[in-house]
């Protein structure tokens, strides 16, 4: 049943010159060869293989090992001949069960099975059975080393090209119990084989089981998202499986899930897209200047959409002020759009909201009392012993009066904080504090 095509890989892999038959197309007669007595009754129904692994190059896209699982069916037409079809399932599991690869189906009416003799063979009388195969209805394209062709429509595989060919193969069959024994490989001088193969055999079925859930092919696959639409190859996969997919490509990027489920890509999900595509602003950024009461400022106004109002900070020294700006359309612009600077009330603006006052310079503050004051130092601290306090200027002043501290490290404790030196309680940190307040302030606290 299954030794034609084993014996298609055996060809493939060169291990073997023939393989039965020589490859003959026309159908065999019963001339020379002892008629059988057995009618082509005894073999009628369908029959199931083992799970067998053959070549680890077929499975081009996974990779891997492949096993396959073959089923044939024989309806007699003849007291000695009947039709014959067969189906191979290939699997990426050891079992023939759950990783379906694909399958070839070859029910071509013109295939026969013809009864031509009979023979001794492992001291068992044995069938001499021709298998004319014919080609089947599906198609495959040129492999990549001769002999070898590509089918598959999901995942691809590397076949012998002989399964698309005609075929004529001699064998021999003998059924035991539900159990069907086939010939050997080794062939005698009339291209039969020499003996039965005791070690595998194909049993007895009720019927050809359903196709399993079909896999999936590579394919290139989009989708949609908020901004903009997506897409990416998905490999070849099995049926269950899923791929997440992920558009890296400019301008629009984004990721989906696809589940393959019976040789159909799912729509996607968890699917996101964005088009990263800058859309020009309406309004472009310009430099603006206005006056008010005598004071003039002017800053920049950043580009805006047709709708947006934004803000121009001065720049100018000596004044301080902004200026309120609205993108509108307008049908003199030739972008379309351009600045108004009436803004409100939003529904018919007549008013401009802009401010420009001259800067007031304070003087810096010099007083060490006041400096610390403003700094919240006095929240703590206090000028002598005589005040209720955490910690007195003059006891800081005492503490250091023999032992002048280095520069700068009572600079860095206000600045940064401290705890130890007088208390366990710590002291906040103050980065507010300018290094010119420092310079003022540390002397006169060492002074008390």
């Amino acid at each position: 049943m299954i030794r034609f095509w084993i014996c298609a890989f055996v060809v493939f892999s060169g291990s073997l010159a023939s393989c039965g038959g020589g490859g003959a197309t026309n159908t065999p007669t019963s001339s020379g060869i002892e008629v059988s007595s057995s009618d082509i009754q005894r073999y009628a129904g369908h029959f199931s293989s083992a799970c067998e692994r053959i070549d680890e190059a077929v499975n081009l896209d996974l990779g891997g090992a492949v096993f396959a699982r073959t089923y044939s069916s024989v309806t007699p037409i003849a007291p000695k001949e009947g039709g014959f079809s067969f189906r191979i399932d290939f699997f990426a599991d050891s079992q023939c069960q759950t990783s379906f690869l694909g399958a070839l189906v070859n029910e071509n009416p013109a295939n026969r099975i013809a009864i031509v003799g009979i023979v001794n063979a492992s001291g068992a009388a044995a069938d001499k059975v021709a298998l004319s195969i014919f080609p089947p209805a599906a198609s495959a394209v040129a492999g990549g080393t001769p002999g070898t062709v590509v089918y598959g429509s999901g995942i691809r595989l590397a076949l012998p090209a002989l399964l698309f060919q005609n075929w004529l193969r001699y064998d021999l069959w003998r059924l035991e119990g539900g159990r069907l024994l086939e010939g050997g490989l080794e062939e005698g001088a009339d291209g039969f084989p020499v003996s039965l193969d005791r070690s595998t055999g194909s049993d007895r079925i009720a019927a050809v089981p359903v196709l399993p859930s079909q896999p999936c092919s590579s394919q290139v696959m989009q989708w949609a998202g908020s901004k903009g639409t997506c897409s990416a190859q998905a490999a070849a996969g099995l049926s269950s499986s899923q791929q997440w997919l992920r558009d890296d490509t400019e301008p629009a990027t984004g990721s989906a899930g696809f589940n393959c489920s019976n040789g159909v890509w799912s729509e996607p999900v968890a699917a996101t897209c964005l088009d990263s595509t800058p859309v020009l602003p309406d309004c472009p950024s310009q430099t603006l200047t206005w006056a008010v009461n005598g004071n003039t400022c002017s800053g920049i106004i950043p580009a805006a959409h047709i709708g947006q109002i934004e803000w121009a900070d001065n720049i100018t020294a000596g004044v301080m002020g902004a200026k309120q700006m609205r993108c509108v359309s307008s049908q003199s612009a030739p972008s379309g759009a351009d600045w108004s600077e009436l803004i409100f009330p939003v529904e018919a603006p007549t008013v401009k909201n802009e401010v420009c006052n001259a800067l007031v310079v304070q003087p810096p503050v010099t007083d060490p009392l006041q400096i610390l004051k403003n700094n919240n130092c006095m929240l703590c601290h206090s000028v002598s012993n005589q005040e209720p306090s955490f910690l007195s200027f003059q006891t800081i002043a005492d503490h250091y009066r023999n032992n002048p501290p280095a520069s700068g490290v009572l600079e860095a404790k206000i600045k940064s904080g401290g705890v130890g030196v007088f208390l366990n309680f710590p002291m906040p940190a103050n980065p507010q504090i300018s290094d010119k307040e420092l310079a003022i302030v540390v002397p006169w606290i060492l002074s008390r």
